[in-house]
C-alpha cells in the first residue's frame, strides 16, 4: 500500500455502505472485499450472532476476514491474509434537508456556521448545530468551484466559473468581486489573516490580489495548462525563495515575504512560485493531473509546515518536502479512483476522498490508511471541511455526513495502538 512495488502494496478493503445499520439486527450481513491490484479481489462476509448487554452486535466472520472491535459508529475489520486492518466509520449525524443535488464545496466554522454550494445553483450559509438555513448568497453567474471562510470566520471567499472571485459579507450577503481572469477560477487561497489572496485558474494564470479595495497586485506565474488547486505555506529559509534587493514591492502585500505557492496542473505539472519575488522555486512533472494539494499539519522545528500531499486524477497521493522536491519522499498508489480532495486533520494525518465514494483517514507519512469514512453508496466526496472535533463530507447524493473524528483517534491511540 505505500510503495510503487506492487509486492509490497496491501489490499485496499471496502466495506457495504449501509453497514452500522445492517449489524444492529440478528442475522444481520454485510458483505466485504478485499481489492489489490494485480490480484484476484477477496469477498467476505460479517454476521450478526447475537447483540450483548449493551446492544453491540456480535460479529461472525468468513472468506478470510476478521470483525476485530466493534464499538458506535465503528467497525475495525482485519484481513488475515495481508494483516492489513481498517476501521470504518459511520456517519454520527447526516444532513439532509441543506441541498438536493450534488454538493461541490463545503466549509465549517469552530462555532455553527457553514457555506457550502451545490449543483442547485445555491451558495448557502446554513447553522450546523441547528440543521437551519442562515442566507443564500447570491452573486455568482454559473458553477462555484470552491468557497471557504476566511480566518475571522465571519466573511466568505468564493471562486467559480464566471472568471471571479467573490467576497460576502454573510450578515448582509453583499459581495465585491474580484475581476481580471480571463477563464474559471478555480481554487484560491488565503495569505495569513485574509488581507491577500492567491488565484489560479483555467486561464494557467496565478494572480495575487490585495483584499481591501478588490484588485489585482500582479500576475506571480503563467503556465500553458489548466490549474486544478494552489495552497500556501511560510518556508523556513527565505534564500530560497530568491529574493533580490530589487524584487516587487507593493504597499498593498502584506506577509508574503516567506510565502511559497505550489500549484498543481491538468497537464500532471506541480509548480512552486515565490509570491514576494515571483520566482520559480521549482517545477516538475508528475505524469497525472494534479486535482488537490495540502500541506500537512505537521510543523518543523522552525514552525514552518514543509511537508505537501498532491493528490491524483489517477488515484496516486504523493508526499513532498518543499525545501527539497527533486524527488518525492513517498508515492501511494493504490486505488484507479481518482483523488478529489486532501484534508488535513491533526499532527497525525490527514482525509483524501477519492472519485469512488470512499474516505480514507491516512498517517502523513502516507504509511497507514486508519480510517474509512462510511455511507455514501458510492457516489463521489467532492469535498471534505472540519471544525477541528468533526469531519464533514460533501457527496454528489446531495447529502452532508458528520463523523466524530478526534474521539476515534484518541480511542485508537488509547485503546487500539
Amino acid at each position: 500500500m505505500v510503495s510503487t512495488n506492487p509486492e509490497n502494496i496491501l489490499p485496499v478493503i471496502y466495506i457495504q455502505s449501509n453497514w452500522d445499520e445492517v449489524i444492529q439486527k440478528l442475522d444481520g450481513k454485510v458483505w466485504v472485499i478485499s481489492k489489490r491490484k494485480g490480484c484476484k479481489n477477496v469477498e467476505g462476509n460479517l454476521r450478526t450472532v447475537s447483540l450483548d448487554s449493551s446492544g453491540l452486535p456480535q460479529l461472525k466472520s468468513d472468506d478470510g476476514f476478521k470483525a476485530e472491535s466493534v464499538a458506535k459508529n465503528i467497525l475495525r475489520v482485519e484481513h488475515i491474509a495481508s494483516g492489513s486492518k481498517i476501521s470504518f466509520l459511520s456517519a454520527t449525524r447526516i444532513y439532509s434537508d441543506m441541498h438536493k443535488k450534488a454538493i461541490r464545496s463545503l466549509a465549517i466554522t469552530s462555532t455553527d456556521l457553514s457555506i457550502s454550494y451545490c449543483d442547485e445553483g445555491n451558495l448557502i450559509v446554513w447553522d450546523h448545530n441547528r440543521g437551519v438555513l442562515k442566507r443564500k448568497l447570491e452573486g455568482h453567474i454559473g458553477d462555484v468551484y470552491k468557497c471557504r471562510f476566511f480566518p475571522s470566520e465571519k466573511v466568505v471567499l468564493s471562486c467559480g466559473q464566471d472568471l471571479s472571485l467573490k467576497i460576502w459579507d454573510i450578515n448582509t450577503g453583499y459581495c465585491v468581486s474580484l475581476k481580471g481572469h480571463h477563464q474559471a477560477v478555480t481554487d484560491f487561497a488565503i495569505i495569513d489573516v485574509g488581507r491577500n489572496i492567491v488565484s489560479v485558474s483555467k486561464d494557467g494564470r496565478v494572480k495575487l490580489w490585495n483584499c481591501g479595495d478588490a484588485s489585482c497586485i500582479d500576475t506571480l506565474a503563467c503556465v500553458s495548462s489548466i490549474i486544478n488547486c494552489c495552497a500556501i505555506t511560510s518556508v523556513p529559509d527565505v534564500r530560497m525563495l530568491g529574493l533580490p534587493d530589487d524584487s516587487p514591492v507593493s504597499e498593498k502585500e502584506v506577509g508574503t515575504k516567506n510565502k511559497m505557492v505550489v500549484f498543481g496542473c491538468e497537464n500532471g505539472w506541480l509548480h512552486g512560485v515565490a509570491v514576494h519575488s515571483r520566482r520559480k522555486v521549482f517545477e516538475r512533472d508528475t505524469g497525472a493531473p494534479i486535482n488537490t494539494i495540502a500541506f500537512l499539519d505537521t510543523t518543523e522545528p522552525t514552525g514552518h509546515r514543509c511537508h505537501f500531499v498532491t493528490g491524483h486524477h489517477n488515484g496516486q497521493l504523493t508526499l513532498y518536502d518543499v525545501t527539497d522536491t527533486a524527488q518525492p519522499l513517498r508515492i501511494l498508489h493504490d486505488s484507479n479512483n481518482a483523488i478529489l480532495r486532501l484534508l488535513p486533520f491533526g499532527s497525525k494525518g490527514f482525509l483524501a476522498s477519492e472519485a469512488d465514494g470512499s474516505v480514507y483517514f491516512i498517517t502523513n507519512d502516507l504509511k497507514t490508511k486508519l480510517y474509512s469514512l462510511t455511507g455514501s453508496n458510492f457516489d463521489p466526496i467532492y469535498d471534505l471541511a472540519s471544525d477541528g472535533l468533526f469531519v464533514y463530507t460533501a457527496c454528489r447524493d446531495g447529502l452532508i455526513r458528520r463523523y466524530a473524528m478526534k474521539r476515534c483517534l484518541k480511542d485508537y491511540d488509547e485503546e487500539w495502538s
